[in-house]
C-alpha cells in the first residue's frame, strides 16, 4: 500500500475495489467539521461549454478539455484495440490500456471538479445553480461531448454537498429561460446559444453568461447581485 498522507482519525469501515487493473481501498473516517461559511455572500452559477462556470459576479473557471487534450493517444490505443484478434491474450492488454486511459482522464477531471467546488464554498455561504436536465441536452449530437467532459451534473452534485457539509445553502432553480432574460429589464428576447454578448434595447450590453449567472441568482434569492445581503432562505 502507498500512503500519500497520514489518516486524520482512525478507520471505522473500508471498501475495497479495483479499476483499471489497479486496487483502490476507501477508508471511511471523521473530520473535523469545515469552516463555516459566510451566508451574506451569495452567487449565480451558469454552467456552460466555453467555460466550465462563470459567476454571477463577473469571475469564471475556464474548462479544462481534458478528452480534447488526450484525444490523440486515445485513437492509437482504439485502433490498436481493433487490430487484436478477438480473444486473444494481446487484446485483453490493449483493452486494458485503453480503460486506464479512460481512467486516467477521469481522474483529472474529478480532481480539478473537486477544486473548483470546494473553493466557490469557501467563497460563498450562498450558492444557486440552474436546474439542467443532463440527460435530454446529451441526446444532442452536437453538444454531448462538450457537456460530457464539462461534467455539470457531477459539478452541482459536489457544491450540493459541500455546501451542506460546510452549513452553507444551495439552490438549483428553473433553468428555461435564463440564457434569454434581461438582467436589467427582465425582458425576454430569444437568442441563439453562440451569441456571447447579451444585448438589450434597455441599454444593457454585458456578457451572456454573466447575464444567465445574474438570472440564476435573482430566481433563487429575489435579489440581484451586488444589491444587497439580502437573508437565508430559511430564515
Amino acid at each position: 500500500m502507498r500512503w500519500h498522507r497520514d489518516l486524520p482519525s482512525a478507520s471505522k469501515s473500508a471498501i475495497l475495489t479495483r479499476q483499471g487493473g489497479k486496487w483502490y481501498i476507501v477508508f471511511h473516517i471523521e473530520v473535523a467539521g469545515a469552516a463555516v461559511p459566510d451566508r451574506t455572500v451569495s452567487v449565480g452559477i451558469d454552467f456552460g461549454t466555453r467555460r466550465l462556470v462563470t459567476l454571477s459576479n463577473g469571475d469564471w473557471v475556464e474548462r479544462p478539455n481534458w478528452t480534447k487534450r488526450a484525444k490523440r493517444e486515445m485513437r492509437r490505443r482504439q485502433r490498436a484495440l481493433v487490430r487484436c484478434k478477438r480473444g486473444s491474450n494481446n487484446q485483453a492488454k490493449r483493452r486494458l490500456a485503453l480503460a486506464r486511459l479512460h481512467e486516467r482522464i477521469a481522474n483529472k477531471r474529478r480532481d480539478h471538479l473537486h477544486k473548483v467546488s470546494r473553493g466557490l464554498v469557501r467563497r460563498f455561504g450562498r450558492i444557486a445553480v440552474a436546474k439542467l436536465n443532463v440527460k435530454d441536452l446529451l441526446s444532442q449530437p452536437y453538444m454531448a461531448r462538450d457537456i460530457s467532459n464539462a461534467s455539470w451534473a457531477q459539478l452541482a452534485a459536489m457544491l450540493a454537498y459541500k455546501a451542506e457539509n460546510a452549513g452553507g445553502e444551495f439552490v438549483a432553480v428553473d433553468p428555461q429561460g435564463t440564457s434569454q432574460t434581461c438582467p436589467e429589464c427582465m425582458a425576454v428576447t430569444e437568442k441563439k446559444l453562440s451569441r456571447r454578448i447579451h444585448c438589450c434595447p434597455c441599454g444593457c450590453v454585458i456578457d451572456g453568461d454573466v447575464a444567465a449567472a445574474m438570472v440564476v441568482h435573482y430566481r433563487a434569492f429575489n435579489f440581484w447581485p451586488g444589491a444587497g445581503l439580502g437573508a437565508p432562505s430559511d430564515a
